[in-house]
């Protein structure tokens, strides 16, 4: 059904404030076997496109009885704007009914019209006879026009849910995803749906085959007899989203943190990262970076008071890892410093800064730690590329905390 906005019948009024401003409307029926006993006549505004005939059902219209043999003389109607700016273009329609309110006849305008001030435009409309398709639904070719059965094709699904209400063949969307028909690529399945959360399991939960989970950061790392950390590198897993073999890679792209950050490693040593995406980190940041035809649009910044209530106080905001990691240079800074890149800064009200990245950027995983509101957290941080193109100028890394 296309939106459009509809003047209802109130704001057509036969009588009206002027005589020579509207749209005189002729209506006739010389194809008709029976003589209609009403006939409502609505108006919708142009959008560009010819109006859905579905919407008929519902729109508001103005209701006449009719007084003339439309066989023979034409049913004629005034229709006058109250609030409607002249040069506003519209479609005109008419639904014709017997005497038991059954629609009998539909007739549109070929094109639309505009109310143009001063001016009285005469149209005609042809009624046709409507085709029923069953008690309570009629139809104009292929579209519901007018109904008062909410099943029309006898399946057992409600229109609201029927992918066809025309086709007994075709049923509903009964999964309970509130994606109804459409785009829905299972429509059996309430978890699968579009813009639904990708497990990387090798099902395509949101109907999307493009479309694949986000890496996962996985440490490596190395410890001694005493299970104490020796060494440790920071990486990230791919997604394998199809076939037998769907999960995650090897770990990959790892680089190795210095012995500042082995208290972090520690963390890990001592919980299965894997299994348990809480044990990597206390909480996780999904950042929009945008991208055109020249790379990354960078510098980008978010600001890290976002994450802290209070902004005045010392976060102890830290980089785990250096500030050169692969092709990528991010850092720190207090918020419009504008100096060099830091791996340490204290103060809540900071930035936190991707300077540089690879020329084909691709999702890349960091992580800073801090005290946040008395609470300190290690944050996991996805720089996922986003191509919208650049203007030259630094932007904002778009950052939102999402469940790990």
């Amino acid at each position: 059904m296309n939106a459009r906005t509809l003047i209802v019948a109130a704001a057509l009024a036969l009588a009206a404030c002027s005589d020579d401003t509207g749209i005189l409307v002729e209506i006739h029926g010389e194809g008709l076997v029976q003589q209609p006993a009403r006939i409502d006549t609505m108006v919708i505004v142009d959008q560009g496109v010819a109006p859905d005939s579905a919407m008929w059902g519902v729109a508001d219209a103005q209701q006449a009885a009719v007084d003339v043999d439309v066989r023979q003389t034409p049913h004629t109607v005034m229709l006058r704007p109250d609030g409607v700016e002249p040069g506003t273009a519209v479609w005109v329609a008419a639904l014709a009914y017997d005497g038991g309110g059954e629609l009998i006849a539909w007739g549109e305008l070929g094109a639309p019209i505009a109310f143009e001030a001063d001016l009285v435009k005469r149209v005609a409309i042809e009624l046709r006879a409507a085709e029923e398709l069953s008690p309570g639904c009629v139809v104009k070719g292929d579209v519901v026009v007018s109904r008062t059965d909410a099943d029309c094709d006898d399946d057992a699904f409600d229109f609201t849910v029927d992918c066809d209400d025309l086709d007994p063949q075709i049923a509903g969307d009964t999964d309970g995803d509130e994606v109804v028909c459409g785009g829905d690529c299972d429509m059996t399945d309430g978890s699968i749906y579009p813009g639904a959360p990708e497990a990387c399991d090798g099902v395509d939960s949101d109907c999307d085959p493009e479309h694949v989970p986000p890496p996962r950061p996985c440490p490596l790392v190395a410890t001694d007899a005493e299970g104490n950390v020796v060494g440790c590198a920071l990486g990230q897993a791919s997604c394998v989203d199809s076939g037998p073999d769907a999960g995650y890679g090897a770990c990959v792209d790892a680089v190795s943190l210095p012995e500042a950050d082995l208290d972090v490693c520690q963390t890990w040593a001592e919980c299965d990262v894997g299994s348990d995406p809480a044990c990597f980190a206390d909480g996780y940041l999904h950042c929009k970076l945008d991208t055109g035809d020249g790379g990354a649009c960078v510098p980008a910044v978010f600001e890290l008071r976002d994450l802290v209530e209070n902004d005045d106080g010392e976060c102890g905001w830290r980089l785990v890892g250096n500030i050169q990691q692969l092709a990528w240079n991010v850092g720190l800074r207090p918020r419009g410093d504008g100096g060099p890149l830091l791996s340490f800064v204290g103060p809540c009200d900071a930035e936190l800064v991707v300077a540089d990245a690879p020329a084909v950027p691709l999702p890349r995983f960091f992580m800073i730690t801090g005290v946040t509101d008395g609470v300190e957290r290690r944050l996991a941080l996805l720089v996922d590329p986003n191509r919208v193109g650049c203007d030259g100028g630094p932007t904002e890394l778009r950052c939102a905390e999402v469940a790990p």
